[in-house]
């Protein structure tokens, strides 16, 4: 996953090897692409992977102040979102930099019984306007596929599958159809008894 927009990351501060444990700071990279870090300033730090920034880091405050610094950056407060025939809807933190679609029904406890794994739709907004990917999750092959790596902000949607779908419509039926046979019995009750 690449910085691109608005993205948090965490930084710890460990320098010259002390073991003792830092304060934990919260650094936002903001909508310029740029992170304001103490004694360095703004960094940029656009289209980086999260290990690109944290070396970047590291060296520019070897280069300029610590001995010997040990930065870890940690993607934070980035979620997806997961709706449809999947047993826990909600938000999701994307917990490591590359976390897959599998991670995230894994993180819901599955796909209920009347899922459709054919059509999992990831809806993605891009610059130029949104995107729907659909993935088939009973495709083995879909474990290398690459459009399964969720990025910050994703939607993801399971819709219910042909069989869920026909027996709503069967039931919406018999719930509609339910009282006028009520009547018609009572009707045919009632008039048997008057013959």
């Amino acid at each position: 996953m690449q910085i691109r927009n608005l993205q948090d990351y965490k930084a710890f501060g460990n320098s010259a090897g002390v073991s003792t444990a830092s304060a934990q700071l919260t650094f936002q990279v903001e909508e310029d692409g740029n992170v304001s870090l103490p004694v360095l300033g703004h960094v940029p730090v656009a289209g980086l992977t999260r290990i690109e920034a944290q070396r970047k880091i590291e060296k520019l405050y070897r280069d300029s102040s610590l001995v010997n610094p040990l930065i870890e950056l940690k993607i934070a407060n980035l979620k997806v979102q997961a709706f449809g025939e999947i047993k826990t809807q909600g938000n999701f933190t994307l917990t490591k930099e590359y976390t897959s679609l599998i991670d995230i029904i894994g993180q819901a406890g599955g796909l209920t019984p009347a899922a459709d794994e054919k059509h999992v739709k990831i809806i993605r907004h891009e610059k130029t306007g949104i995107r729907e990917t659909y993935i088939d999750l009973s495709d083995i092959n879909i474990l290398s596929d690459p459009r399964i790596f969720l990025q910050a902000d994703d939607i993801i949607y399971i819709a219910k599958n042909k069989r869920a779908v026909r027996d709503d419509n069967l039931q919406n039926v018999t719930t509609l159809i339910q009282p006028s046979i009520l009547i018609f019995n009572t009707a045919l009750i009632i008039y048997s008894l008057f013959r």
